[in-house]
């Protein structure tokens, strides 16, 4: 059966232009309050957005960067080093990205790039180096994924209409990640949560970041 996917509703270089935009941010990120790095080993909880690279064979979540990293099965995704340097020097801006709050990365995928994409929570430790808004670490899995739920249309549709996003395209748009939101969440046997749910829930596994710890 043929599965839909947002290439049929968006240009050809969507994930190419959101690529080079949220390069763009991670630059960004990195001149930004940077106030500690240190060793973890108990996991600190954030989230990010991916692409749903899908296949007939079940389908990968994917970075959203210019590696295009995938995160594999049931394991845990250690970030990958492309200078001769430690992980984390200041020259560098490798590591595994993710936002200390839902309401942030809405924020972000929404407001500042018009998109929108497979959501949710991860946990990170190892090496990490905290930001304003989120920090980058050394290992990362993922915990649970983002429902499409009324709550997020409302919270998205309050956003969209400032962008003049037509009810049909919102509409669409948000059934086609609702759609990939339960694939990954099925592929990678994680929780679909809704969007007070997945709060409650990584609020309940604690090791969340507020902005004033920082």
């Amino acid at each position: 059966m043929e599965t839909k996917t947002l290439d049929g509703l968006l240009p050809d270089d969507f994930k190419e232009g959101l690529r080079n935009r949220l390069n763009r941010l991670s630059h960004n990120f990195e001149r930004s309050k940077r106030s500690l790095t240190y060793k973890r080993d108990l996991p600190l909880i954030g989230f990010r957005a991916w692409y749903w690279n899908w296949s007939p064979k079940g389908g990968k979540l994917e970075s959203i960067s210019s590696y295009g990293t995938s995160w594999p099965y049931g394991k845990i995704l250690r970030a990958e080093h492309t200078k001769e340097t430690e992980h984390f020097d200041c020259n560098c801006t490798c590591g595994i990205y993710s936002l200390y709050s839902l309401e942030e990365l809405h924020k972000l995928l929404v407001r500042e790039y018009a998109e929108l994409l497979v959501s949710g929570a991860v946990e990170c430790w190892g090496k990490i180096e905290m930001h304003e808004i989120g920090m980058r670490a050394e290992y990362a899995r993922p915990i649970a994924i983002l429902k499409i739920d009324e709550l997020f249309r409302k919270i998205n549709k309050r956003e969209t209409q400032k962008l003049g996003w037509t009810n049909e395209f919102e509409k669409a748009y948000l059934d086609l990640i609702q759609g990939e939101a339960y694939q990954a969440a099925n592929t990678y046997s994680l929780p679909l949560l809704s969007w007070e749910a997945l709060k409650i829930y990584v609020g309940e596994r604690g090791n969340l970041v507020q902005r004033k710890d920082v």
